[in-house]
């Protein structure tokens, strides 16, 4: 997808002041746009750069909710549905292509499909260690790291951060915000701490 007609309107669009920010917004534009790849036939968009208290753009994880994991065919048809948590926002895929996880945020969980089954092949909650750390979770946005590992944000105004690791095996979480960590019994090196960055 080719975005330069964007960025040309940006360009000369309202108040000169306006340009610095407009030009900005149609360049995580283009960012949150990727090409077709594995099992996702046609460009697809995630929620964007910098999403959640820091430079945010869109709410595309809307449009993943509707979508709800649809599996398409080459009519642009929905063949079929894939059920995955409570109120599926956001979607992010393997670097080898092999698993797209879906972050819930009504169950604060992320969901792990198979792409080549099409089935959820492991779901892990967050929800007990956000409920250690007397917060409530509310995760959305989900990017995946070089490494594999899920990270899925906190938008609940308290800023926290869930990194996801083995999710299609065991499943681990580390939970971190301004007020401390929380790390789930599968993550936890011996003798780590469970509650608060001084180990409290």
């Amino acid at each position: 997808m080719n975005f330069d007609g964007l960025k040309a309107t940006a360009s000369g669009f309202g108040k000169p002041g306006w340009v610095p920010v407009l030009e900005y917004v149609a360049d995580l534009r283009g960012r949150s746009v990727f090409p077709a790849r594995g099992v996702l036939p046609y460009e697809w968009e995630n929620i964007g750069p910098g999403y959640c208290y820091g430079p945010a753009f869109g709410h595309w994880d809307l449009i993943h909710a509707v979508m709800r994991g649809p599996a398409w065919n080459s009519s642009r048809k929905v063949i079929r549905t894939i059920p995955t948590g409570k109120g599926t926002c956001g979607l992010t895929m393997s670097n080898d292509e092999r698993y797209v996880i879906a972050s819930n945020d009504d169950d604060d969980s992320i969901s792990v499909i198979d792409t080549e089954t099409d089935a959820v092949v492991n779901t892990v909650s967050a929800r007990k260690g956000f409920e250690a750390l007397g917060l409530t979770g509310y995760i959305q946005g989900i990017s995946v790291g070089t490494d594999d590992a899920i990270h899925v944000y906190g938008c609940s105004g308290n800023g926290a951060l869930v990194r996801f690791t083995d999710v299609a095996g065991e499943g681990a979480y580390v939970i971190s915000y301004g007020g401390g960590t929380y790390a789930s019994p599968a993550s936890r090196q011996p003798g780590s701490p469970r509650k608060g960055s001084s180990g409290s």
